[in-house]
């Protein structure tokens, strides 16, 4: 038996043909190999998957020759020399070189990597760029050297040096004071981080701000208990039950036991009053105060929650529950005990209706109808699988080895395999995925990855505990093992991380190359501060444990124990959630979508369109949601296998692996991966291209795809970078107010502010400027035009358009959310009538034409779209022309009416256009 490096234990047996020289090894997950004396041999995998092969040795040079049968191979020799060849052709080679004891691998892309006994590394990317690594025994430090001009140390004794390319430096030093029993770090920016043996300690910042924490003190005349925090706040908690805490924002919070309230004031001055009673009170930064009061009245078993914006909500004892917005628009749900039916009504005319058995209806205003019925689930022990059988006819299954089964109305069948791994006989592990992602992990925790475009991600292991990792869009991380991280970004500016005190949980800090500094304390507390000057900070409420986040720009949201929330635009439009006498969480949000997550299990949700939603939670735990639009999902009990169905029957399943890998497989034939334990995500097209995304420890988001775009985005700030492969760049940056500054490629200049309005400054210093007003907004374009938007109190809008002398366009667009219908005036009077009906179809009626959109099969008028099975559609004009579009895209067939063909193919590189048998390409660069 052995036992892998995720602690999982397997058995085997192994048998010995005398006859045929061969060893058959069979393994307890039912996979088996065969290794036969002429070097023949074969694995199968525990789905019944086989790969075979030869193996030959040339007795000329005594290398061993593996050719696989899918056409990919490996030439091992004596002298350390090793050459392997994908099922592409694609190579790559490593040789050792006993003198010097390296190791060199050179791969097919053109990168070197070479890693030496003595803890010395190069490696040679694809473009040329060099980086070597050094390792001096005497200081027992190892140091790295960019191509870029940037630099990098760190020695064993917590000491280090980061240089970047303009050769700025940044250093620290430890100091150990035996008598104290302190550990100091003092950093050339001037932060000094001090942690003592006694749980005492404090940081200084670069702006010489101090923070300092200390163990409890006990105050035995007041009864109190006062324990200082490593933000500089303090909580203090009184035998009477009274308890308050102070941040080292200003911020405070206190309770009091004898009046049951909570009282407390941000550091934007906006404050906050809620009692036990029901009560409340809170008051922005700007003065307006949002109140309510609470009411129970003993005969009806009702209480009513009453607001100052003149909504309220009423829930009862019996279940029923009513929501009034401040428009007077009401939402009303009961539930029948006899029916076991919940039933929610709204004030337009539409109901829903939710049944315990798994049954439903929705009627919406106009009388229409929708039904549907839960599937029913069928398990087997025997082969691990659970099978979800619908109404329709079609089926889906899901196994705990990762198989999964969809099969459609029309009896076609899909089965998905999970990754294929074989283990090498290095001891590394090989795991081939099927959207073409090879990835391989050594015994010692390095791995090297290769998406299907050729993107690459390494992790190597140094022999002093490093971990870097480097990826083909030119970042690079590398963690020390005191927890100290230096990372260069695709763009090549730097970063660096700091732990705070003796382990992860201890926190960090990051500062970087623009001076902006992220601080995460591990225990919840966050604090970012932008070089724009934005900032953002998460803190915990020590006296009630609300988790608070505020902004510089006066947005805030706090996040309860209980679930229920409130979150404060800096516009001052609120989303709240809140707990009901059911426990049930009641979410109503500034847009007019409202949602109901009942004690159950079971949800609600409806968004301000009339688009709703209905899940309910089978008897085994799994849960089925059913859309107003057609769509339904259906997900296992135990959240490991879900399986969205279109109205069209097109099918979307996502699979939770025995590793926790998530993939999601699409009814286009593209794959999504994503690994929650990294937090990397792959997208992976049909035709081979491949979008990646990653989250670094401090939150920020970079994606890249296979025509070499790069993005940045840290959704703290919002702030986001993009970088196309010819150099090109864009960026967005938060401002102080929460403004977002955005510079495109062309030097054009858009500033948002958070209420909406809007300057757009162009290259030659033109502008157009847009306004938001109490009803609307106003926008004045550079040549001349005027366009005002105004929305009235039954949620109607009107567009009008004032057009500088000699032009004309669109007059008026008036739109309608409440009836989903929409009209345009034309300039010279023609109307154009739009309507949406809640079913998802679209019906457009002009002065001589009518046509109609079917979420289903598509658009019937002159000019028709219809929708195929398996995802393609087709375009049919009236004078004869078609045009065939594939369900991923990447392939466009037009056919004129007098016999011309046309087909475009596009992929990672770009577009080939066959026009009659002539041959036309267009490069992506």
């Amino acid at each position: 038996s052995n036992t892998d490096h995720r602690g999982r234990a397997q058995t085997f047996t192994e048998v010995v043909d005398p006859d045929s020289g061969c060893r058959t090894t069979v393994r307890s997950d039912g996979s088996q190999e065969v290794r036969c004396d002429d070097g023949s041999g074969s694995w199968t995998d525990s789905y019944g998957r086989t790969r075979r092969w030869t193996e030959v040795v040339d007795p000329d040079s005594g290398c061993s020759i593996r050719t696989n049968e899918d056409g990919s191979g490996e030439i091992r020799c004596p002298d350390g020399t090793n050459t392997r060849t994908d099922d592409k052709g694609r190579t790559s080679s490593s040789t050792y070189d006993e003198d010097s004891g390296c190791t060199s691998e050179t791969r097919y892309d053109g990168s070197v990597s070479t890693w030496c006994g003595d803890g010395t590394t190069t490696t040679m990317d694809a473009n040329g760029n060099t980086s070597t690594t050094l390792y001096d025994t005497e200081t027992s430090c190892s140091t790295t050297e960019e191509a870029n001009g940037a630099s990098h140390t760190w020695c064993e004794d917590g000491s280090g040096s980061r240089t970047d390319p303009n050769g700025r430096a940044h250093t620290w030093m430890m100091d150990y004071d035996a008598e104290t029993g302190c550990t100091t770090r003092t950093e050339s920016n001037g932060t000094v981080h001090t942690e003592c043996e006694d749980g005492t300690g404090s940081r200084i910042n670069p702006q010489g701000r101090t923070t300092a924490w200390s163990g409890e003190v006990y105050d035995a005349e007041t009864g109190c208990t006062t324990q200082q925090h490593t933000d500089g706040g303090s909580s203090t908690n009184c035998d009477d039950g009274s308890r308050s805490w102070v941040g080292n924002d200003g911020s405070t919070s206190s309770y009091d036991a004898a009046t049951g309230c909570n009282v407390r004031t941000n550091s934007n001055e906006s404050t906050e009053r809620h009692c036990d009673d029901g009560t409340g009170t809170r008051t922005d930064r700007d003065g307006r105060t949002y109140e309510w009061t609470e009411d129970y009245d003993a005969e009806t078993g009702c209480t009513t929650q009453s607001n100052t914006d003149g909504s309220s909500n009423r829930w009862c004892e019996d279940g029923s529950n009513t929501w009034t917005n401040a428009d007077g628009e009401a939402h009303t749900s009961t539930y029948d005990d006899g029916t076991g039916c919940h039933t929610e009504t709204h004030s337009e005319g539409s109901v829903s209706t939710r049944c315990n058995d798994g049954t439903g209806t929705h009627t919406d205003a106009e009388g229409n109808v929708w039904t549907w019925e839960r599937p029913e689930t069928t398990q087997d022990e025997g082969t691990g699988c659970t099978t979800e059988a619908y109404n329709d006819g079609s089926s889906f299954t899901w196994c705990e080895d990762g198989r999964t089964v969809t099969v459609d109305t029309e009896g076609n069948v899909d089965e998905r395999l999970p990754p294929a791994e074989v283990t090498n006989d290095d001891g590394s592990v090989t795991r081939t995925w099927s959207d073409g992602t090879v990835e391989t992990r050594d015994l010692d925790g390095s791995s090297h990855t290769v998406w299907a475009d050729g993107t690459w991600k390494s992790v190597r292991v140094r022999p002093d505990g490093t971990i870097v990792e480097s990826h083909s869009d030119g970042s690079r991380t590398a963690i020390q093992p005191d927890g100290t991280r230096a990372h260069t970004n695709s763009f090549g500016q730097t970063s660096s991380s700091v732990q705070l005190g003796d382990d992860e949980d201890g926190g960090s800090v990051t500062t970087y190359e623009d001076g902006s500094e992220y601080l995460d304390y591990g225990d919840g507390r966050r604090t970012w501060r932008d070089a724009s000057g934005f900032t953002f900070e998460v803190t915990i409420d020590q006296s009630s444990g609300d988790r608070i986040t505020t902004a510089s720009d006066g947005s805030r949201r706090v996040e309860r124990p209980d679930g229920s929330f409130e979150h404060q635009y800096s516009d001052g439009s609120v989303d709240t959630g809140t707990i009901d006498e059911g426990g049930n969480l009641v979410i109503r949000s500034a847009d007019g979508t409202t949602a109901v997550a009942y004690a159950d299990g079971s949800e609600s949700w409806t968004d301000p369109w009339g688009l709703n939603s209905q899940t309910v939670v089978a008897e085994d735990g799994g849960r089925y949601t059913a859309f107003s639009d057609g769509w339904t999902e259906s997900e296992s009990a135990d959240g490991r296998t879900m399986i969205r169905t279109s109205p069209a029957g097109a099918t979307e399943t996502r699979t939770t692996l025995a590793d926790g890998t998530v993939q999601i497989d699409y009814p286009g034939g593209g794959t999504a991966r994503f690994d929650p334990t990294t937090g990397e995500g792959s997208y992976t097209e049909a035709n081979g291209s491949v979008f990646l995304l990653r989250r670094l420890d401090d939150g920020t988001i970079v994606g890249t795809d296979s025509r070499g775009r790069v993005i940045e985005h840290n959704p703290m700030t919002g702030s986001t970078r993009m970088a196309g492969a010819d150099g090109t760049s864009q960026t967005t940056t938060r401002l102080e107010d929460g403004s977002f500054r955005a510079v495109l490629v062309d030097g054009t200049e858009i500033v948002t502010a958070p209420n909406g309005s809007q300057v757009v400054t162009g290259p030659d210093g033109s502008s157009a400027e847009t306004t938001v007003t109490g009803d609307g907004w106003v926008a004045r374009r550079e040549d001349g035009t005027t366009v005002t938007s105004s929305t009235a109190g039954d949620g109607t809008t009107r567009v009008a358009y004032d057009y500088m002398a000699g032009a004309g366009g669109i007059s008026s667009i008036a739109r309608n959310p409440g009836d989903g219908t929409m009209q345009v005036v034309l300039g010279n009077g023609d109307t154009i009538d739009i309507s949406v009906a809640e079913d998802g179809s679209i019906t457009m009626a002009g002065p001589d034409f009518e046509r109609t959109f079917e979420p289903g099969s598509g658009i019937a008028g002159r000019i028709q779209t219809a929708l195929a099975d398996d995802g393609s559609s087709t375009v049919s004009t009236a004078s004869g022309t078609t045009s065939m579009v594939s369900a991923d895209g990447s392939t466009m067939t037009v056919e004129s009416s007098d016999g011309s063909t046309a087909i475009a193919t596009k992929d990672s590189e770009g577009v080939t256009v066959d026009v009659d048998g002539v041959t036309y390409t267009y490069a992506f660069n």
